[in-house]
């Protein structure tokens, strides 16, 4: 049997959990096919104490979400043992009623555990997370509380593929059975292997639903009566048996009965036919319009008429009991059934059965009624026979008396056209009683103020495609570009020949020649004028401009102009700096034919001149104008102004400066100034003896939308430091090299401090209970020149240590940054301590931590 979920294997792995008195649901998956589920089982066990009661319950699924419950199983018990991944069983039991699943339609499970007890249940790992309901078993509605990942459930759903019925049986009346009644009942079995699934009595799954009877003529070409889709009543489906009785008589004769039967799927069964006779009647079969001698172009292929005189028809005389005719009578029926005319006079004939007889006017003794072209009709015969009883009307198939084709309609092109190519002429031709298709067409072209037909397109150059007639006439027919008319009709395959459609007016000739002077090739201009000229007298004309390998950028909109040219400025904020693009004039003249021109522009904007000079120099930090100049470890760069007649204040966009090294080429954007009279900057960054090349532009914005760099001007500077420096990074000077510090006298100080050396292994101070004296020389590697002792840098440093008071039992952090003259580094943070009674005043403890980042790692 088919299932969806899942099914695991018999080594697959994994467990999860459920909670006693709660419940887990997922979506599980969509059935193969219809059909009736029966069963619900799942990978499962326990885990403590002894098994738990379960059950498994089917829901439907809105969207994502659970939604509400369809079946539920009977409750069963677990005594499996399943923790620490053991492997569990396969537990399960029957729906309390075999469930109707359909097919693509997505369906939900959900396990729940009776009790207290918390037990497992298999999990396929790549299954759905799970949805808990704590304290709920099953509810009708299941609205998760939380998703619970870690438990996904090795769950399924058994059903029976549905199959349609089998063909009705048990048939009444009974085949070929002769019977009195003009209004039997008829009546047939219902039978389907769906009706029981496993652990199920017939009924409980598959039933009747429906079912259709037909009565039709012994020939089966006409339904006569017909039940239409019923549905069945409980009673029916009890019985397993279909009934309807014929609502109105049915005349003496034979007739074929028909019955199809329902499934609850509503799939239908294979139709079943037999047949039964009423009061042993006769019939007159295969009654039919037959050419004769007043018609020699009968079409009998189409059903046509051709003219509207009088037809023959013919039928046969058939009976059950083998009796002879003795009369027939006729009658003639329109498209919508109406009698035309009236029933012809019973006409006196002996007929054996089988036997042929036609032709209504010696047969009936009157004309048939005069027919319309256009319209359907059909004609009726019946017989009576040596009993008297008349046998049902046997009819003929619809025909048609022939018509005239339509005005031709629609006709393209329109009105007053203008085209500067021989046009395609076209229209819609049709025929109330021929298809289109099968019409020929006729179209005709003549110059304005001549008289006549004019000139037939001949065949090789007229088609017809999805529902209308085409024709293409060549130089023979439009030899000259002039003012024409033209006009067309339509002739059926019969020889009716349909009225013509009125003259149509088409002007054909030649489109303007438009020409681009203006731009062309590469511009230094973002608002160019476009001009353009054309060969004759334009009315109005659009300009688009596409980016090279992009799509449209600018589109003016419909320009009126009056003469043989026009010009158009592009606006600012379209074309970029260094892009190519595609400009196109789209003309129309004063005939409404359109003419077009491109031109391909390159948008490359000259670079500004340089600024007139640039100024690269060192210059002291704080503390370090007692020095000479060769150890300052600045550089001050200044330059001259952007002059205002070269870039405006609205489009001055700033200076921007470039610092370069030197030896390696390594390039850095060092300072945006964004205003025209900032022309200094201090670099406080350089490293010691690297030469920097200093490149600076001023920028500007051209056209709206770009920025532009000017030439760029450069100058050359460096220093050279030959000692220690400290920085600070906290409000005494941003980042500013000091040679020294200026002494804070400390209130108090560390009782602890950790010094750094530049040697292979970081070295560790412990200093004294003041620690205002330092025991002990450690060399710090400093310049190539000489060393300073690690007492000096400690000294510097515990100047910095003296607390930052920010407020009232308030103490600011600060940071110190030390590096030598090589680039090694290293921070110094100062922070809050412990409060204790000694400081309380002082608001607690400051603890001084080094640590080293740009050295050997770790130096803590």
């Amino acid at each position: 049997m088919p299932i969806f979920g899942r099914k695991p294997g018999s080594l697959d792995g994994g467990w999860g959990y459920i909670y006693g008195g709660s419940s887990r649901g997922s979506i599980m998956g969509k059935p193969g096919s219809n059909g009736w589920a029966y069963r619900a089982a799942g990978r499962m066990g326990y885990n403590t104490g002894s098994g738990t009661n379960m059950q498994i319950a089917v829901y439907s699924v809105s969207g994502s979400s659970i939604a509400s419950r369809l079946a539920l199983t009977s409750t069963f018990y677990v005594n499996t043992y399943m923790a620490d991944r053991a492997s569990g069983a396969d537990h399960g039991a029957n729906l309390t009623a075999p469930l109707q699943i359909f097919a693509n339609t997505n369906y939900a499970l959900a396990l729940g555990a009776h009790g207290s007890a918390r037990n497992v249940f298999g999990q396929d790992m790549s299954g759905h997370p799970m949805h808990d309901k704590d304290g709920s078993i099953l509810p009708v509605t299941y609205a998760a509380n939380r998703v619970a990942p870690e438990g996904k459930m090795s769950l399924w759903l058994e059903y029976e593929a549905n199959v349609k019925p089998d063909t009705p049986s048990g048939f009444a009346p009974a085949h070929n059975s002769i019977i009195t009644s003009s209004q039997p009942t008829l009546a047939v079995n219902f039978r389907d292997a769906n009706e029981a699934v496993p652990g199920f009595s017939v009924g409980q799954a598959d039933k009747l639903k429906k079912y259709r009877f037909q009565v039709l003529n012994s020939a089966q070409t006409s339904v006569l009566r017909d039940s239409g889709i019923v549905n069945a009543s409980s009673a029916q489906q009890t019985a397993r048996r279909a009934s309807w009785t014929v609502p109105t008589a049915l005349p003496a004769g034979r007739y074929v009965a028909r019955a199809t039967v329902y499934d609850m799927f509503d799939t239908p069964s294979t139709t079943a036919s037999w047949a039964f006779t009423i009061n042993a009647g006769g019939a007159m079969v295969d009654v039919d319009v037959a050419q004769n001698a007043y018609e020699p172009h009968w079409a009998d292929a189409s059903r046509r008429l051709l003219g509207q005189t009088t037809t023959v028809i013919g039928g046969t005389w058939t009976h059950s009991d083998n009796l002879n005719a003795n009369a027939i009578q006729l009658v003639l029926h329109d498209e919508n059934g109406v009698i035309v005319g009236a029933v012809s006079d019973v006409f006196s004939v002996t007929l054996a059965p089988n036997e042929w007889v036609g032709r209504w006017t010696t047969l009936a003794g009157m004309n048939m009624p005069e027919l319309e072209r256009g319209r359907m009709y059909r004609v009726g015969m019946r017989a009576r026979d040596t009993t008297g009883l008349w046998s049902s009307w046997s009819y003929s198939s619809m025909f048609t008396v022939n018509s005239f084709p339509d005005i031709p309609t629609s006709l393209q092109p329109g009105p007053n056209a203008v085209t500067s190519v021989r046009p395609e002429l076209s229209a819609i031709m049709t025929d109330s009683t021929d298809s289109s298709a099968s019409l020929d067409s006729g179209f005709y072209i003549r110059k304005q103020g001549d008289t006549g037909n004019g000139i037939f397109v001949p065949g090789e150059r007229r088609w017809f495609a999805n529902g209308r007639h085409y024709a293409q006439p060549d130089h023979n027919e439009m030899p000259d570009h002039d003012v024409y008319e033209w006009r067309c009709r339509a002739s059926d395959p019969h020889g009716l020949v349909g009225d013509w459609s009125s003259w149509q007016k088409v002007t054909y000739a030649l489109a303007p020649e438009l020409t681009i002077t203006e731009p062309d090739g590469t511009i230094d201009v973002g608002t160019p004028q476009v001009i353009f000229t054309s060969d004759k007298s334009l009315t109005k004309f659009t300009v688009t401009i596409r980016e090279d390998g992009g799509g449209v950028v600018h589109e003016s909109g419909e320009i009126t102009v009056s003469g043989p040219g026009g010009d158009y400025l592009v606006p600012a904020g379209v074309l970029r700096n260094e892009t190519g693009y595609t400009i196109e004039v789209i003309g129309t003249d004063t005939v409404g034919l359109t003419g077009s021109a491109t031109t391909s522009i390159y948008v490359s904007y000259t670079a500004p001149e340089a600024l007139d000079w640039i100024t690269v120099e060192k210059t002291p930090g704080p503390y370090e104008y007692q020095h000479v100049p060769d150890e300052w470890s600045r550089i001050a760069i200044s330059w001259a102004q952007a002059l205002p007649e070269i870039v405006s204040d609205e489009d001055f966009a700033g200076y921007l400066l470039e610092r370069e090294n030197t030896a390696t080429g390594e390039r850095k954007i060092v300072a945006h100034f964004l205003t025209r009279g900032e022309t200094v900057f201090i670099d406080k960054t350089v490293a010691s003896r690297v030469s920097y090349r200093y490149r600076l532009r001023y920028l500007m914005v051209v056209n709206g939308i770009d920025i532009v760099e000017s030439e760029v001007v450069e100058g050359t500077g460096s220093v050279s430091l030959m000692h220690t420096t400290i920085t600070s990074m906290d409000a005494d000077d941003l980042g500013a090299p000091l040679r020294y510090w200026k002494k804070r006298k400390p209130k108090w100080v560390t009782d602890v401090e950790i010094v750094p050396s530049w040697g292979p292994e970081p070295i560790g101070f412990m200093g004294t209970s003041d620690s205002l004296k330092i025991d002990g020389d450690f060399a710090v590697l400093d310049a190539e020149d000489g060393s300073f002792t690690a007492l000096e840098i400690i000294r510097d440093v515990r100047a910095m240590a003296t607390p930052i008071r920010t407020g009232e039992r308030s103490i600011a952090p600060r940071q110190i940054f030390y590096r030598d003259p090589r680039g090694r580094a290293f921070f110094a943070m100062i922070r809050d301590g412990d409060e204790d009674d000694e400081h309380r005043e002082d608001i607690g403890r400051m603890s001084l931590t080094i640590t080293q980042i740009a050295g050997e790692e770790g130096a803590l």
